[in-house]
């Protein structure tokens, strides 16, 4: 009877190590970007999806989306492959991320309607600066001075490991309120 209880806790106590010992990250995760436009002094930002930690990563895959601008046709999705399509890709359509930030970004997007979304996120060292322009209107959101700023998507939903970490506290802590239960004596 003790063997198959130290069997039984061995086999909880491997299950558990290895839940936590799981990586807690995702494979891509997703930032927020933003940039002020320099003729309007508003807003413009979205999320960028599909990124991974490295660098020099190709551009790609990525999903834009365009939820803030001073340009209501601006809004909406921007594919990289339609950029491509166009004539309007470059060898240097790159992205480096580290520890779930983007920290360098050189590359244009484009949407079905003709607007392009430009990233950059070092206007004085050469690369493209951030801008969102419309060839089919002529409006335009820039900012000449300052890059892009990428900053963490927060997720709502906890990791795997988190789950293991709590449902086996749950169980640790079950585990003591039965063992209590059963050593309880009655004072006369």
């Amino acid at each position: 009877m003790n063997v198959m209880r130290a069997l039984k806790k061995t086999a909880c106590a491997a299950m558990v190590w290895a839940a936590l010992a799981a990586p807690s990250f995702a494979a891509t995760f997703s930032n927020t970007w933003s940039f002020v436009d320099a003729d309007t002094g508003e807003m413009v930002g979205g999320v960028i999806s599909g990124l991974i930690d490295g660098e020099n990563l190709s551009a790609d895959g990525l999903t834009i989306t365009v939820t803030q601008s001073p340009h209501v046709v601006m809004l909406g999705d921007y594919a990289f492959n339609f950029s491509a399509a166009a004539g309007y890709p470059s060898d240097k359509d790159t992205y480096s991320a580290s520890n779930g930030v983007v920290t360098f970004a050189n590359f244009i997007y484009a949407n079905e309607m003709g607007e392009f979304l430009t990233f950059g996120t070092n206007p004085i060292g050469g690369s493209f600066y951030p801008q969102l322009v419309s060839y089919n209107t002529g409006e335009r959101a820039y900012n000449e001075t300052f890059g892009v700023q990428f900053s963490a998507v927060t997720a709502s939903v906890p990791e795997p490991a988190s789950w293991a970490m709590m449902i086996s506290g749950f169980g640790m802590i079950g585990a003591t309120m039965r063992r209590r239960r059963g050593t309880t004596t009655a004072a006369a």
